[in-house]
């Protein structure tokens, strides 16, 4: 947190003032600290013994951090190289590497993003566990070389609105933000092909929109220029809204095409199902996981290379709209529950936790004699 401002109830609602512990962060006494150019890397550094503090003082068994940034690699360094090491299980979640989305957009990594793409492959690699919250990113993570110590664990999601769908609108809605990352040229694709065998009265793009690094830097012109020109005046962008600003606007039965490359589970696409939008999705991706097995001829091929095949899986998902988005509805309620996924994570924490404990301590014999020690002693030499 910057700044000096007092703390409101908000800052730690809704747990115990106790129970939390707020730091105020100042640039220059990171760089005081820590004075390393890359400046996510410097403040992983300065973070990591006001984070240790805390573990210590209230007997913390896990801890768990993103990847993203790798906020937590030096602290997991210095935690598991410290006597005591067994005792607190390191866990890093997956939402997402750097690389991922700069692989999506198409942009070339500088010095900066490097150091920050090889902070979070090492503390994926000092974790004792990485989690993933599906298998699409579990296999990415595989092709990093993370593979031996990860699990897969969807992320929870309490389903409530159960918008009744009869029927399919003529209008295509696109929650999240709009990026080339997020799939904005995919769903372009898609509107195009299908344009021509639905109609759409309306394409509402719902969400931030974030600029292109291409030719046309300007989102909206980059849509404009690529959209088929009957749709071109039917566009509308919203830009950011808060949470339930963005949700009034979704429309039960209208198409929602969730087509992003980057993504480890799409929390937007859910909400979409949630509100009764009709999902459009495609193989590789996370969102696929959100069809049942049985719907899954409903899911784009993973490069969308067919228009007419397109057309024609589009066709029977029309046809087929509310019934389709029941099954996926009824799929995702049951494998997203709140109470499985809680019960999933503890059961996940106390084996790997319990697991760590035995293979670190062992049963102690006889006492160490000098000539049981063998010691490496590294000399460092400054010659002029």
């Amino acid at each position: 947190v910057e700044g000096s401002r007092p703390l409101a109830v908000l800052d730690y609602a809704p747990f115990p003032r106790q129970n939390v512990r707020i730091l105020r962060v100042r640039r220059e006494d990171v760089l005081q600290l820590s004075p390393i150019r890359e400046p996510d890397l410097a403040l992983s550094v300065y973070l990591a013994p006001h984070i240790l503090e805390a573990v210590r003082d209230w007997g913390i068994d896990v801890v768990e951090a993103t990847d993203f940034l790798a906020p937590a690699l030096p602290l997991f360094q210095g935690l598991q190289t410290a006597p005591g090491a067994e005792n607190v299980l390191c866990v890093t979640y997956n939402h997402g590497f750097v690389e991922d989305f700069h692989e999506a957009d198409q942009i070339r990594t500088d010095e900066h993003i490097q150091t920050d793409l090889l902070g979070e492959r090492q503390q994926c690699r000092a974790s004792d566990l990485v989690v993933a919250p599906s298998l699409c990113a579990r296999d990415r993570l595989a092709s990093y070389g993370i593979r031996n110590h990860v699990a897969v664990v969807r992320e929870p999601y309490p389903f409530a609105k159960r918008a009744e769908v009869t029927g399919v609108r003529h209008d295509l809605t696109y929650f999240g933000r709009v990026s080339l990352s997020k799939g904005i040229d995919k769903i372009i694709l898609f509107a195009n092909a299908t344009q021509p065998v639905f109609g759409y009265a309306q394409v509402k793009l719902v969400g931030r929109i974030i600029p292109t690094p291409f030719r046309r830097h300007d989102m909206k012109d980059y849509v404009r220029a690529r959209i088929a020109p009957e749709l071109r005046d039917r566009i509308l962008f919203t830009d950011f809204l808060d949470r339930e600003a963005a949700l009034d606007l979704l429309e039960p039965g209208a198409i929602c095409p969730s087509l992003g490359s980057a993504e480890t589970f799409s929390y937007a696409c859910v909400e979409s199902i949630d509100c009764g939008l009709i999902p459009v999705v495609r193989h590789g991706t996370p969102m696929a996981e959100f069809v049942p097995e049985a719907l899954q001829h409903h899911v784009l091929d993973m490069r969308m290379r067919s228009v007419r095949e397109m057309q024609r899986q589009f066709e029977r998902t029309v046809a087929e709209g509310p019934e389709f988005l029941e099954g996926v509805r009824a799929h995702c309620e049951e494998t997203l529950a709140p109470a499985k996924i809680a019960a999933e994570m503890t059961e996940l924490y106390e084996t790997r936790l319990a697991r760590k404990k035995g293979l670190v301590s062992a049963a102690v014999r006889a006492p160490a004699r000098l000539g049981d020690v063998t010691v490496l002693i590294l000399s460092l030499i400054h010659i002029s």
